[in-house]
């Protein structure tokens, strides 16, 4: 068993936080789909948008990385997330704005202030909100090909063909 608020709900962070930029859930798919190619193919892990796996991008190739997102997908680096993430050394994902981090001064109450905004929806974990943001990193474990069913796992069709999900 695992707790939402304690164990899920940090590791959607950066989800919530690009959903957020751009009023779109599924906007993480951009920026992990940019960041998969640095991601070693021997590694056991998926780079799912959990803040946990930013780690699977190996040091040597993270200004690369950070430069592609820049390029292709700059609303996966909000600014406010960095003054937020700027407060934890330890956080897996603060690579992600290392650049960033040299040219601006971290504002912890900027930074805080952002995270309650952006954490406060993210609490009740039964409601769309948290559930879709749980469904963005298993979309992430099932487009790796990392999601199997045994054939004794009776599947039902849930949606009409067609119905985009994501």
């Amino acid at each position: 068993m695992t707790s939402w608020p304690h164990d899920g709900l940090p590791e959607c962070i950066w989800i919530a936080a690009v959903s957020r930029e751009t009023g779109r859930r599924a906007s993480a798919h951009g920026p992990l789909d940019v960041l998969e190619p640095f991601v070693p193919p021997d590694a056991t892990a998926v780079l799912d948008g959990r803040i946990s796996r930013f780690d699977l991008v190996p040091p040597e190739r993270r200004a690369e990385a950070r430069a592609a997102l820049r390029e292709r997908t700059p609303h996966s680096l909000p600014d406010d997330l960095g003054h937020a993430l700027g407060q934890y050394p330890d956080c897996p994902a603060l690579w992600l704005y290392e650049d960033w981090l040299a040219e601006n001064n971290c504002n912890a109450a900027k930074g805080m202030h952002y995270m309650s905004e952006l954490v406060t929806p993210m609490i009740p974990s039964r409601d769309s909100h948290s559930a879709e943001l749980r469904c963005m990193v298993i979309a992430r474990i099932a487009k790796a090909g990392k999601l199997h069913f045994g054939p004794e796992v009776e599947t039902v069709e849930l949606l009409p063909k067609g119905t985009d999900l994501i």
